[in-house]
């Protein structure tokens, strides 16, 4: 399980964390000068974005620095992950209207994107955490208490 920690504060530095899945122990860490919010971990990458997603940083297993490219999507994503080979990423777009973007690797070409609605208490359902297995997609995203929202993707 890889994670990001960082101040919350944008052009802070942050510390991404290999921990086992079933322990929790800390298993490898390295230090990153930006504040990385996100992290999807793919077959020998990681990929983080920054404050807002502005930029992605790519990695080896290591932590080492592959490259460093800006987000060519103007979704300024909270959460990562990859899905079928695909880069998929939950944010907000401008005028905080959320959005699930499915972006080709390592093109970073958008593919698909889903507009997303707002919870029953005016939260855009990508303001935080997501999740996609198969064909459904789970959404977190109220700070606590949160409620999880499941989707069916087509």
């Amino acid at each position: 399980m890889w994670i990001p920690t960082a101040e919350y504060r944008r052009e802070s530095t942050a510390t991404i964390e290999k921990r086992n899945a079933r322990t929790l122990e800390l298993e490898m860490q390295f230090e990153v000068a930006d504040h990385i919010g996100c992290i999807a971990a793919g077959d020998g990458v990681r990929v983080g974005g920054n404050w807002d997603s502005r930029m992605f940083y790519v990695w080896d297993k290591q932590g080492k620095l592959l490259r460093k490219v800006e987000n060519p999507t103007g979704n300024g994503y909270q959460d990562l992950k990859f899905a079928d080979g695909r880069l998929v990423g939950g944010g907000l777009l401008p005028g905080r209207v959320g959005a699930i973007d499915w972006m080709e690797w390592p093109s970073l070409k958008l593919a698909r994107r889903i507009e997303s609605g707002q919870t029953s208490r005016g939260v855009p359902y990508t303001n935080e955490g997501m999740a996609v297995r198969g064909n459904r997609l789970m959404l977190l995203p109220e700070d606590g208490p949160s409620r999880l929202f499941e989707f069916g993707l087509r």
